[in-house]
């Protein structure tokens, strides 16, 4: 494979703060999951000397032969490793992370590469919601009128022992119903911890249904996140021991045993700088540090690792994945945003490509530890023959 183009390239000024929309007034306002969002301001965590020879010495172990080599015939790793070396701030390329829709490589990668690498980024696709599930929601009054449908839902009998799936449907729809019969939707100046377990209670719900294999823990830093964290640290010598780096904490973590496969953030403001930090650094921070774990336990399985994520802005839904399709590039995707029903207008519908969506999401987490599972049976050298 020849070398890193050295033909003229664009401009590269240093990546700045990962928060946005702060002491601007130019900036657009966060209306989708897959706009591409300015992430330039004043604001930022100053990046270490430390933590950026870290990082340099990761890119400088690189194998050229094993970089993703775009049509341009530069190299994603050594364009990334360029503005490492002078950016100020902390920013998720240091953990060779690319999400294309940040606005900061618009001025990094030409036109053409951008559209190359988001051509090449794959798509969320979550498996099917089963047709029993469909059938449940399908089954609904198509009214407005709340009470109706909860009177429906009411008078159906379900078993509590084989169809817990359909009673996590048919509670989350009373849930939202309740919700705003209460006046507690729409959202106005409630507690972020109040939405996260009165509105969106019924995600982590949804992974006690029908003997699934998976765990939703709610702010836990877990020995993922410990691990990662404490790595990057070294003992005294010529400099002291560094104080151990304070650990991001999702909001919720997703586990297969002791593994976590996913997270998710949650806010009570929307179209803001938080959700915007946690769109595109927190969020994919964590999760990298997740994929390195299983890949760590699963070698063989690097293109095949999906970590998944989703980001809760008051009443919206924005999912995401990272993934290592291509050299050692991390792509981060970005899902549709969908949102949990406010008012009795369209509350079915709402509340249905919702909860479709999260079912959704719980099946493909599924999908990547059972692969994880089946890897390691597939290597092990105890395997039958």
């Amino acid at each position: 494979m020849p070398p890193p183009s050295t033909a003229s390239t664009p401009s590269m000024p240093p990546l700045m703060s990962p928060l946005a929309l702060v002491g601007r007034t130019d900036s657009p306002t966060i209306s989708s999951c897959t706009q591409s969002k300015s992430t330039k301001s004043t604001l930022g965590t100053p990046l270490s000397e430390s933590q950026r020879g870290i990082a340099v010495a990761a890119y400088q172990q690189m194998d050229n032969s094993k970089k993703w080599r775009l049509a341009s015939g530069r190299y994603v790793e050594d364009v990334m490793h360029n503005v490492l070396l002078t950016q100020p701030y902390e920013h998720p390329c240091q953990y060779c992370v690319l999400d294309v829709d940040d606005a900061n490589w618009i001025d990094i990668f030409t036109l053409e590469e951008r559209n190359e690498i988001r051509q090449l980024t794959p798509a969320i696709e979550y498996p099917p919601m089963p047709a029993d599930m469909i059938n449940f929601i399908i089954n609904i009054p198509d009214t407005k009128d709340l009470a109706t449908i909860y009177n429906h839902l009411e008078k159906t009998p379900l078993d509590f022992n084989t169809q817990k799936h359909l009673l996590w449907l048919k509670h989350t729809f009373q849930n939202a119903i309740d919700l705003i019969d209460q006046k507690y939707l729409p959202i106005t100046n409630q507690q972020e911890e109040d939405i996260y377990t009165l509105v969106w209670k019924f995600i982590g719900d949804a992974f006690t249904t029908n003997g699934s294999n998976l765990t939703a823990k709610q702010q836990q830093l877990s020995s993922v996140f410990k691990a990662a964290n404490n790595k990057k640290r070294k003992i005294a010598m010529n400099e002291p021991i560094e104080r151990q780096k304070y650990a991001l904490i999702p909001d919720m973590t997703i586990y297969h045993g002791s593994q976590a496969y996913a997270v998710l953030e949650a806010a009570k403001t929307q179209d803001d700088t938080k959700q915007l930090v946690e769109t595109y650094k927190k969020c994919p921070e964590l999760m990298v540090d997740i994929f390195n774990q299983v890949l760590q336990t699963h070698p063989t399985e690097q293109r095949n690792i999906k970590i998944y994520g989703c980001v809760l802005s008051k009443v919206t839904c924005c999912s995401l994945m990272l993934s290592n399709p291509f050299g050692y590039v991390k792509l981060v995707s970005h899902g549709k945003q969908l949102m949990h029903a406010e008012i009795q207008d369209a509350f079915k519908l709402d509340m249905a490509a919702l909860l479709e969506h999260i079912w959704g999401f719980k099946l493909a987490i599924e999908a990547v530890v059972d692969a994880m599972t089946q890897s390691k049976y597939n290597n092990s050298p105890f395997k039958q023959k």
